[in-house]
């Protein structure tokens, strides 16, 4: 996440690998795609490392469960 993203409050978001593998089989393609969490539409801009097994987002910045799916 940017500096610019916080900004302009963007709606985007780091997958964590195990989410990343788990929900979106390790295609790197899912970058650039709109996903769905909690309801609100976010632009994938990466992934994190393991052991982060979650999502940061620049719009949602709570605890919340791991499902997200793709749009």
């Amino acid at each position: 996440i940017q500096p610019a993203d916080e900004m302009a409050r963007a709606a985007v978001v780091v997958l964590g690998d195990a989410l990343w593998r788990a929900h979106f089989d390790a295609n790197p393609a899912v970058v650039g795609r709109a996903i769905r969490i909690e309801g609100r539409l976010f632009d994938v801009v990466g992934f994190a490392a393991p052991p982060y097994t979650g999502f940061v987002s620049s719009a949602a910045r709570r605890p919340g469960s791991s499902s997200a799916s793709p749009t």
